[in-house]
């Protein structure tokens, strides 16, 4: 039997009355309207378009998760540059030491050429003067003389030329050994702070003991390169594992890029590799080391030095200290040295492993430390 949609019956009047006096019964409208509004709001998020659900909930994840690593990233660029520029520098620093080094033998060149025309010129003249020559054989020598002093003044002009080419390239030297400076003091204050840096050297003897000194820097205004070419060798632990020798009688305790195995190989290619084989330039101090601290103090060999270095056991090694770098002396640990190497067997000679070196908390000034 068919039914028409117009033989339904009609909606009772009376129906929203009776479903708002149901709502009231209930707690009141609202929260009959509230629960329409939460389906409604859920039917929302599930018909949310994909571009909006990026948007607003995978967008914010990512920054979250990235925004850790720009900040390391550009940390990480700096540090590069920095580094390339130090490069730079050093490299631009050996040219005009090599410049300067060419320049200063064609000086030396060109005053003994001057000194030697100035002898011969004075020999010609004594000779004419000796002989009794004649008026017309003496101008004739006045005119050797002039040709000879026209000579005498070319090499002069290009003597004067090349000690003012001398005199830039030494400021140009004297302006990268400055910077080199400031960057060790800017590294070493923002990494360690500023005051006397400490190391803790461990050496193991050949009973298998394990002993150690400790050496303290001078302060870094005084050796800031110095100190700051150990530190990067510290920092990159080339020194472990390698030899602390003493010859027979010597006067010095040598830590050399050596292995203490039988076979005593050269192990400086771990130098090589971290650009550390030497510094930049041999750096002196006119208040370091001090006159009372010249014995136990630490310096690096060679000029312009390292990648060895060496404690005096002598206050008479004045020499080591005018021509190499001195940039600190052991304050702890003197008789672990005077031990191992001085109270018996001085006539073998003695090869200790340095374990490893550490770096301690450094000694701060006593105004900073109030």
């Amino acid at each position: 039997m068919n039914t028409s949609y117009s033989s339904l019956p009609e909606t009772d009047e009376g129906y929203y009355e009776n479903s708002n006096a149901i709502a009231n019964a209930n707690g009141g409208s609202d929260d009959y309207d509230n629960k329409y509004k939460k389906r409604s709001s859920n039917n929302k998020i599930a018909s949310m378009p994909l571009q909006s659900f990026l948007m607003w909930r995978v967008l914010p994840c990512l920054v979250l998760i990235l925004l850790p690593w720009i900040p390391n990233q550009f940390v990480r660029n700096q540090v590069r540059s920095s580094k390339l520029a130090i490069e730079t520098i050093i490299r631009e620093q050996k040219d005009m030491v090599e410049n300067l080094d060419q320049t200063t033998e064609r000086i030396k060149q060109l005053k003994q050429d001057v000194e030697n025309l100035h002898k011969d010129n004075e020999l010609s003249f004594q000779e004419l003067k000796q002989n009794g020559k004649s008026p017309e054989n003496l101008a004739a020598g006045e005119e050797t003389v002039e040709g000879s002093s026209s000579i005498t003044d070319m090499q002069s002009d290009e003597y004067s030329k090349m000690e003012e080419e001398e005199e830039v390239l030494v400021n140009r030297i004297d302006r990268l050994e400055k910077n080199i400076q400031k960057s060790a003091v800017k590294r070493l204050r923002d990494r360690y702070g500023n005051g006397q840096y400490r190391f803790k050297v461990n050496v193991r003897d050949q009973n298998d003991s394990l002993n150690f000194f400790v050496i303290e820097t001078a302060m870094l205004a005084e050796m800031p390169h110095a100190i700051d070419h150990f530190f990067r060798m510290i920092e990159k632990n080339l020194w472990d594992g390698l030899a602390l020798l003493h010859e027979p009688y010597s006067q010095i305790i040598s830590a050399t890029p050596m292995m203490t195995d039988e076979s005593y190989a050269w192990a400086g290619q771990r130098f090589v590799d971290a650009n550390l084989t030497h510094m930049a330039f041999t750096e002196h101090s006119p208040t370091y080391p001090p006159p009372h601290h010249r014995k136990f103090t630490v310096a690096f060999s060679g000029r312009p030095g390292g990648p060895g270095f060496y404690i005096s056991l002598d206050n008479e090694l004045e020499y080591a200290h005018e021509h190499e770098s001195t940039f600190g002396v052991v304050m702890e640990g003197r008789d672990v040295l005077y031990q191992l190497f001085l109270s018996k067997d001085k006539g073998i000679k003695r090869v200790l492993e340095i374990e490893s070196i550490s770096i301690l908390p450094t000694k701060m000034p006593r105004e900073e430390k109030s």
